[in-house]
C-alpha cells in the first residue's frame, strides 16, 4: 500500500480554511460596541480653564501699550527688586514660559 503525503497535507490546509472563516463569520456575528469615556469633575474642570485659556489672547495689547507709553515718555522704571523677583520667578517656574 501507497501513502500520499500531498493528499493528507491538502486535507490539513482544506479544515483549517473552514475553520478560520468559521471564526470570523463568528466574529462578524457579533455587534460593534462603541468605546466609551467617562470624565471625572476634575477632568471636565481642566477641559473649561483649557477652553478659556485659548480663547485668551497671546499678547497684552493694553499692557504692551502702557509700557511703549511709559519708555517713550522716559517714565519707565524698573527696580532692582522686581529684577530679581522676575528672575527667580523663571528658575522656580520654569514650566510657565
Amino acid at each position: 500500500m501507497r501513502i500520499d503525503l500531498n493528499a493528507k497535507a491538502a486535507e490539513v490546509r482544506d479544515s483549517s480554511k473552514s475553520a478560520g472563516s468559521s471564526r470570523s463569520h463568528a466574529a462578524a456575528a457579533k455587534p460593534e460596541v462603541a468605546d466609551e469615556a467617562r470624565l471625572s469633575a476634575d477632568a471636565t474642570k481642566v477641559e473649561a480653564l483649557e477652553k478659556q485659556i485659548q480663547q485668551l489672547p497671546d499678547i497684552r495689547q493694553e499692557r504692551v501699550g502702557r509700557l511703549q507709553a511709559q519708555v517713550q515718555n522716559g517714565r519707565y522704571e524698573v527696580t532692582s527688586a522686581k529684577i530679581a523677583e522676575a528672575m527667580f520667578g523663571a528658575m522656580l517656574v520654569p514650566s510657565l514660559r
